[in-house]
């Protein structure tokens, strides 16, 4: 649902100053979907961005500059996807294994040593919470399933420390409203 509605967003904000985000937005998601499923339809637009991070997180070959996240002083650490302890005993919960890490790795940063970076990674985060708030997942808000995700993980480790979902939308309402459409938020 998420890749089908960053890939309506692309679609709209192609041409603006908001395409770039658009684009790693959906090729963040459509990483993520690879990774739990292989035979994921990701758009030909962002095919190439999701294949490069797919095959540093297939080589586990340690820190490497990520396509996604070039911004990433340090790079990423590969090797984190490595299924390890009781994920190790299906193929299904390998991938959910590394799916899920990359969703807890990889984050927009509100704040980096370069503005454009971080202005880039605010307007794709901005994007990506626009559309859990506007994709369905079996007729349920996308916001919906994601909680069914979150809420166990803070029953059990606490709270993300990173900045959640919920600030950014927080963010929308306070600045766009509760109503905002694509159109409003991209608005320079």
């Amino acid at each position: 649902s998420l890749v089908s509605q960053t890939d309506v967003q692309y679609q709209a904000l192609k041409g603006t100053p908001w395409e770039e985000a658009a684009l790693r937005t959906t090729a963040f998601v459509g990483v993520a979907s690879r990774l739990l499923d292989p035979d994921a339809q990701v758009p030909a637009y962002a095919a190439d961005l999701v294949d490069a991070e797919l095959a540093l997180v297939d080589a586990a070959a340690g820190i490497q500059p990520s396509p996604l996240f070039p911004g990433l002083e340090f790079g990423e650490d590969y090797t984190q996807y490595i299924p390890r302890g009781h994920y190790t005993r299906s193929e299904d919960l390998k991938a959910y294994f590394k799916s899920m890490m990359w969703y807890g790795r990889m984050t927009f940063r509100l704040k980096t040593n370069d503005l454009e970076v971080g202005k880039a990674e605010t307007r794709a985060a901005l994007l990506l919470v626009q559309a859990l708030r506007t994709a369905q997942v079996n007729g349920q808000p996308a916001l919906t399933a994601w909680l069914d995700l979150y809420n166990p993980t803070v029953f059990f480790v606490g709270r993300s420390d990173d900045l959640t979902a919920f600030q950014y939308l927080d963010v929308i309402d306070a600045v766009y409203s509760p109503n905002a459409d694509l159109a409003t938020i991209a608005d320079e």
